[in-house]
């Protein structure tokens, strides 16, 4: 029995190092939640601006533009319920914060974002921004997802590549470049397909949806107005195809619900962006994702908001 148990110990032993070796070199390709946990330690004494949200917030607002010290904690397919998390554990900290910037976009009442992120997603949130998932490895080890783990030390070491979503500035802001657009050829001005997209997903999801969304909202608004602090929701631009594309019937209700709930939160205000004219197809990535040129341009209006 001792002999077996060593021999599969000597067995095991190789496959144990490996993992442990690959986990390690995956940990450490740069990614944005890494960048994200930084910001935390290092700039949560001194944060007067906390920016939430999805990538239209992560790749629209550049805390360098703005005049106040800010932390940008948006991510890439962020829903709703892990912006909270993210509030609840961390604004605590900020004892310097006086506003918190979320988007209303579109999908925002009716989207399950949180599908979209899975395993591969799941597990940063866990490994460096702290969220409770169950103890189960899936959550904890990106190793655990083997192919997934080739592909990112291949993609970055061999290739020298980033995905967009981790392709994070250390203060939190993903700049979209020119280039990207450029390499979509004509497929970059796809409001279309991608407004269309969501409205069907608003069609099945955003009555029974709606009320939740709205309640975390709410929650982090009552949260920010015991401590005096303010809430800045916001509708970033789309393209022109976007806005053609959109459910009127369906932007109206987004529109009444957000309404309703700066009606009850006096710290709370709204600025619609949609249809800004200062923007043109010009500032897209694509359909509903601003280049760096149009982030700032945003960035300039939000600072304006917090400066008024």
């Amino acid at each position: 029995m001792k002999k077996f148990i060593l021999y599969t110990l000597l067995f095991l032993l190789p496959i144990i190092i490996c993992f442990t070796l690959l986990e390690w070199t995956v940990r450490h390709i740069p990614n944005s939640y890494a960048y994200k946990a930084e910001l935390i330690e290092q700039y949560s004494s001194k944060a007067q601006v906390l920016i939430l949200g999805s990538s239209l917030a992560y790749c629209h607002i550049n805390p360098d533009s703005l005049s106040l010290p800010a932390i940008n904690l948006a991510n890439s397919a962020q829903p709703l319920n892990y912006d909270k998390f993210l509030f609840d554990k961390y604004a605590g900290a900020m004892s310097e914060l006086k506003y918190v910037i979320l988007p209303i976009t579109y999908f925002t009442f009716s989207t399950d974002l949180e599908a979209y992120i899975g395993v591969g997603r799941d597990v940063y949130y866990a490994q460096f921004l702290k969220y409770p998932y169950p103890m189960k490895p899936e959550y904890h080890f990106q190793m655990w997802n083997f192919r997934e783990t080739l592909r990112k030390i291949k993609q970055h070491y061999i290739d020298h590549k980033e995905d967009i979503e981790f392709d994070c500035r250390p203060n939190g802001f993903c700049a979209l470049s020119i280039e990207r657009r450029l390499a979509a050829g004509d497929g970059w001005n796809n409001g279309t397909r991608v407004a269309t997209g969501y409205r069907k997903i608003n069609d099945q999801y955003m009555a029974q949806r709606m009320a939740g969304c709205a309640r975390m909202i709410e929650q982090m608004a009552d949260r920010c107005a015991g401590r005096g602090i303010s809430m800045i929701l916001y509708t970033p631009p789309v393209t022109r195809k976007f806005r053609d594309a959109m459910d009127s019937a369906q932007w109206n209700t987004i529109l009444q619900t957000t309404q309703q709930i700066v009606a009850t939160h006096s710290n709370i205000s709204y600025y619609n962006f949609i249809d800004n004219e200062l923007f043109c197809d010009d500032d897209f990535k694509d359909a509903d994702h601003l280049l760096e040129s149009g982030a700032n341009k945003l960035t300039l209006l939000l600072d304006r908001i917090l400066n008024q």
